[in-house]
């Protein structure tokens, strides 16, 4: 599926902050999708170069996902990828709430909720990066 309409069919769900699990591989093919082609993310994030993994507790290692940058290119997929820079635990409620925006990464953090392995700085930059993803689709 196309920018375009990735766009379409998750932008009414992104602006509610309603995705499920099931969704957020598709919306990481938009946000990669976005960030490769977008001036505002390659002049951000041209000297980034960070992995990030989603480890969900209640589902299996198949369903994981991470996402990469790499000198500004992002890539995204399912499962497990090492080493990473930082790794996201939670449950699957929590991971597509962060990706929607209905989840504040900070305070599922400070509630026990979300569990981080690897440099707390590295959580803001992700954060950074998902605020950019929602500047861009106007959210």
């Amino acid at each position: 599926m196309g920018i375009e309409e990735l766009k379409e069919k998750y932008l009414p769900k992104l602006e509610a902050e309603e995705l499920s699990w099931d969704e957020v591989p598709e919306v990481m093919e938009l946000l990669v999708g976005i960030a490769n082609s977008d001036e505002d993310f390659q002049d951000e994030f041209e000297d980034l170069t960070k992995t990030y993994s989603f480890v969900i507790s209640d589902k299996p290692e198949s369903e994981h996902m991470w996402i990469k940058i790499e000198g500004g290119k992002f890539t995204a997929g399912n499962g497990t990828l090492k080493p990473v820079d930082l790794a996201f635990t939670c449950d699957a409620k929590c991971a597509a709430g962060m990706v929607s925006g209905a989840v504040d990464s900070n305070t599922a953090f400070m509630k026990g909720e979300l569990k981080l392995d690897g440099a707390i700085s590295d959580g803001m930059k992700f954060q950074n990066i998902m605020a950019l993803f929602r500047d861009v689709l106007d959210i």
